[in-house]
């Protein structure tokens, strides 16, 4: 009898840049609920059904979750991005007005000064 295996894709960044790869994971016990993939103590347990999975039954459902994880890791680094640049603009004006600050205080976007829209 052919074992079940679940499938994930993912990323390395080396030296030559990224590498997207697929896994095949070999399942080792299943239940009702999940998979056993992997053994003790190096096995990880994968739900079966709907929902979030580290791993999947076809490449297909695979790869549309490696595209989910790569939009959500383009919105972290997005809003990661933004205030970086946020807290750039900020310092830059308290970089012209160094000689009149004469107090520790907390400098928001939202404080007096105009900000230039990014």
């Amino acid at each position: 009898m052919e074992q079940k295996v679940l499938y994930r894709f993912a990323d390395v960044n080396g030296e030559n840049g990224i590498h997207v790869y697929m896994s095949i994971h070999t399942v080792t016990k299943e239940t009702k609920a999940s998979y056993r993939i992997g053994w003790p103590p190096y096995h990880k347990w994968v739900r079966k059904g709907t929902g979030k999975r580290y791993a999947h039954d076809n490449k297909k459902d695979a790869m549309h979750s490696y595209l989910a994880r790569k939009d959500r890791q383009i919105r972290i680094y997005n809003a990661r991005l933004a205030s970086a640049q946020v807290a750039k603009i900020i310092a830059l004006h308290l970089n012209d007005t160094l000689d009149q600050v004469t107090e520790f205080k907390y400098y928001t976007e939202f404080d007096s000064f105009d900000m230039p829209t990014i």
